[in-house]
Order: C-alpha cells, then sequence, then structure tokens
C-alpha cells in the first residue's frame, strides 16, 4: 500500500505530536516544517526540532518570518524572512507533494497554508486558543476543516468557514495522561515542584527560583526547566549554584523531551510556568494545581485569560508579572499547596482530541 503523505506544522508542536502520534503510521508518512533553532540567531537547536527528530520523522527548517507589533532590528529582519519563507514553503510543497498540510496556527502555519492554497493541496488547521491571532485568522480563510478546541472561538471563524467547524477539545498527548513513572528520585517525602519556564525560559521567572532555592530546597523537591535562552544563560548558572550549595532536592534541566516531561509533569504535585493553551489544558485534564504567570506581552492577554479558565475551577493561582515578587510567589506556593476547593472539571477538559482528528483525516484524506 502506498502510503499517503502529510505535512504538519504551526505553532502548537506539542499538540500537533499527539494527533502525529494517534495516526496510523501503515498509512501515512509524517514530514514536519517548523524552527530548527530556540530564536532568530539562537545557537541552540530548539525542542521542538530535537522532540521531533528523536522520533525519526523527517524535519525541515523553514525561514519564515512575522509581524512585529513594534520596530527593532528582528523586526526588520523579521519583515525581510516573510517572503522568503513563502518562496521557501512553495518549493517544499512542490518537491514533497503531501496529500494534505495539518496546520496547528502561528507565522510558521500560515506561510506553508497560503503555499498550499496557490498549489491546491488540502489545509486543516487545528485551534488550541481562545484567542485568535492575526496568522490564525489568515489560516481560517485558507483552510478546507477548522478543529476548535473550545466552542466559544467558533465567533471568531469567518461565517462563510463556519459550516467546516469540528469541536474536538484541545490534543492531549497519550503519555501524559497515562505516564505512572517519575523522571528523577528524591530520598523524602517532600511534595515536588516542578518549574516550567519554557523552550526559551522565562528569566524573571528563573531569578526569583535562584534567589529563594535554599528556602525552597528545603521546604519541598524542585524540578526546574530553566529553558535553553543563550543571552542570560539561566540554565549554566544554576548548575553553579548546585556546584557552589550541594541542594540535595534540586534537579535542573535546560528542557525535557515530551515523554520525560511527562514524567515530571506526573511526579509533581504543583506546576509554576506560563500559561498557554496547551499547558492549561493538561493541567485541567490532569487536574494539577498550579501557579500560572501568564506571558506579559502575549497578544490581547490570551495567556492571562487562559489561566482564568484554570482559576475558576480552583486549579490555579494566577500572578501576573510585573507584580511578582520572592515572597508572593512562596505566599501562592503555600496556598496552592494547601487548599482542596476544586470544581468538578471532567466534563470541560476533553481528552480525546487527538482521535477524533486522526480519525477525521484517516476517513477524509
Amino acid at each position: 500500500m502506498i502510503k499517503k503523505k502529510i505535512l504538519v506544522t504551526g505553532g502548537h508542536f506539542t499538540s500537533a505530536l499527539s494527533i502525529v502520534e494517534a495516526l496510523d503510521r501503515n498509512m501515512f508518512d509524517v514530514i514536519w516544517i517548523g524552527q530548527k533553532y530556540t530564536m532568530l540567531f539562537d545557537k541552540n537547536t530548539s525542542l521542538e526540532f530535537n522532540d521531533i527528530t528523536s522520533r525519526g520523522i523527517k524535519f525541515i527548517n523553514l525561514h519564515a518570518g512575522k509581524l512585529y507589533r513594534y520596530m527593532s532590528w528582528k523586526a526588520v529582519i523579521s519583515l525581510v524572512l516573510i517572503p522568503i519563507g513563502l518562496i521557501e514553503s512553495f518549493f517544499i510543497l512542490l518537491k514533497e507533494k503531501p496529500s494534505l498540510v495539518l496546520t496547528f496556527g502561528g507565522y510558521i502555519g500560515a506561510t506553508t497554508a497560503i503555499s498550499a492554497k496557490i498549489l491546491g493541496i488540502k489545509i486543516y488547521t487545528h485551534e488550541q486558543t481562545l484567542n485568535i491571532g492575526l496568522a490564525n485568522k489568515l489560516i481560517f480563510y485558507l483552510a478546507d476543516i477548522i478543529f476548535l478546541g473550545w466552542k466559544e472561538t467558533e465567533s471568531e471563524v469567518p461565517v462563510s468557514k463556519r459550516d467546516n467547524i469540528i469541536i474536538t477539545g484541545n490534543p492531549i498527548r497519550k503519555e501524559i495522561l497515562e505516564e505512572k513513572n517519575n523522571l528523577v528520585e528524591f530520598n523524602n517525602d517532600k511534595k515536588t515542584i516542578l518549574i516550567s519556564c519554557g523552550n526559551q525560559g522565562a528569566h524573571r521567572i528563573n531569578e526569583i527560583i535562584f534567589n529563594q532555592l535554599e528556602q525552597l530546597t528545603h521546604e519541598y523537591n524542585i524540578i526546574h526547566l530553566t529553558g535553553s535562552n543563550t543571552i542570560f544563560n539561566d540554565y549554566e548558572y544554576a548548575n553553579k549554584l548546585i556546584e557552589n550549595n550541594k541542594f540535595e532536592n534540586y534537579r535542573v534541566f535546560k528542557n525535557l523531551l515530551s515523554s520525560d516531561y511527562s514524567k515530571a509533569l506526573h511526579q509533581s504535585d504543583m506546576l509554576i510556568g506560563r500559561s498557554g493553551a496547551n499547558t492549561v489544558y493538561e493541567l485541567g485534564a490532569l487536574k494539577k494545581p498550579s501557579i500560572l504567570i501568564p506571558l506579559p506581552f502575549a497578544q490581547n492577554n490570551e495567556q492571562l485569560k487562559n489561566a482564568e479558565i484554570l482559576k475558576s475551577y480552583g486549579l490555579a493561582e494566577i500572578i501576573e508579572e510585573k507584580n511578582m515578587t520572592d515572597i508572593i510567589l512562596l505566599n501562592s506556593i503555600k496556598k496552592v499547596l494547601h487548599k482542596d476547593v476544586m470544581i468538578e472539571t471532567s466534563n470541560s477538559f476533553k481528552t480525546n482530541a487527538s482521535e477524533i482528528v486522526a480519525e477525521y483525516i484517516s476517513k477524509n484524506i
């Protein structure tokens, strides 16, 4: 049997990966378009690249640009990359000849979708967020089928495309739901906190954790994902702290592949981190308590609105970064770990979105 080829791309790579894993690989060949490096001019390969290539999936780096809302040297370079990315994606699609482009939003997803539309390639998209960015709105106009994580997002879809909507919930990796193993071992019965600062890192969060590391490790076990940004070198700084202080209850990583992240999340009693759509959905499905620190410059306060969903279920405390101090964070940790008020969430966070999308693709590609 000749396998059909699916080209996957877009901003929310964990959701995309979840659906790829649900596809019958005997029926489909998967190719991935994404960013090989963490940031523009950063030498570190991205978590996306590392995770996808570790699974034996072909990865193609795309030099796509996006529109910034402010002027800087990065904004100028990114503007130049927009036509370059379009040309690159066009020739990638010509060479690979996929039967379907499955996009998960963002400027790389939009760039690829434009080329697919020109070439007459079928386009499916999945939208995980409540607030739709400019690139994703463009993709809605181009897509043949629009999968949505939230029913509330329907109003963001163009009227002419609303017959093409399928509400699925957000994809969650099976390993997130089924993991039973711990990532690391601690020789005590303290509660464990997972601090996740994202692929690029969140320096302000890292900074406060470093300042309070002695007290935190006295009371808790800490698994700390600093991110791999080379501007602040937080991971290297964390290792110097370990060398100088021998913190026994502290484990630090730049980032984790999704299989190891699942173990860290399973092992933890709570999470401290940003409030991206996928993170919030996973925490809700697992009923995992958290302290969420929304990305301060997220478009339309998207991350704050995501965090408010979990807070409404009694699962999260929110600290806006501009208000965050060492004392506020420490007090919030105690509050989260010692409260037991939680509203039932089981009907709000569906866990079979990946299977719904994979089955639809199998029947309609």
